[in-house]
């Protein structure tokens, strides 16, 4: 499936190029990042599907905004392939809701995981790939998003647990933050030998 969409964007870069609308140089970045931009559709799309099968979508949509936009900025555990991503992508929905199931019962637990979770997106602040190409003032601007928006979805789940007919969309949120903060421990644990993840994970301080 990776390689049918990375043939397909590469096909579609070398037609732009030879209509001028790019040059030869940036075919591969045009290919790659046209490449990442379908196979996140399919993901989401696929998702959505799922949750709207499932009665679930506005409360997802919120739970994948959360999630994703701090993702986005924190990083943390990647799979390798596309099919990997997909897979990952579908679990992580579908325990959202036994999850958040599960924390409506047991309401100070999930306040206290969710604090817990917001502490280590914070004191991390971002994880990203090691072997990008961003210099160290990006990585820092990188790091303050990460953290701005952790404290941002905690801020509104806070704000949507005071509001009685917003309170169940609270715990998507949260529980959004929490599984960015899983992601990241994944990631810490799994490259704790590595030298580029340790000195991103050093400067995370700054």
């Amino acid at each position: 499936m990776e390689d049918i969409v990375g043939k397909y964007s590469e096909r579609i870069c070398h037609q732009l190029a030879s209509e001028g609308m790019i040059t030869k140089e940036d075919i591969p970045l045009c290919a790659y990042n046209l490449q990442v931009f379908i196979e996140r559709t399919i993901v989401f799309a696929f998702i959505f599907m799922i949750s709207a099968f499932r009665g679930y979508l506005i409360e997802v949509v919120v739970f994948v905004i959360s999630f994703a936009s701090i993702r986005k900025y924190s990083g943390g555990y990647h799979c390798k392939s596309f099919l990997g991503c997909l897979f990952v992508s579908v679990i992580t929905i579908v325990l959202s809701v036994p999850m958040v199931a599960f924390f409506k019962s047991y309401v100070f637990l999930y306040w206290g995981v969710l604090i817990v979770s917001s502490l280590i997106i914070i004191k991390t602040g971002s994880l990203g790939d090691p072997e990008s190409d961003l210099t160290e003032e990006d990585r820092k601007m990188v790091r303050r998003f990460g953290r701005l928006l952790c404290t941002l979805m905690l801020s509104l789940a806070l704000l949507t647990f005071n509001m009685y007919p917003m309170q169940h969309l609270s715990f998507y949120i949260g529980t959004g933050v929490i599984q960015v903060s899983i992601y990241l421990i994944i990631a810490i644990i799994l490259h704790k030998e590595d030298s580029h993840y340790e000195e991103i994970y050093e400067q995370s301080d700054s």
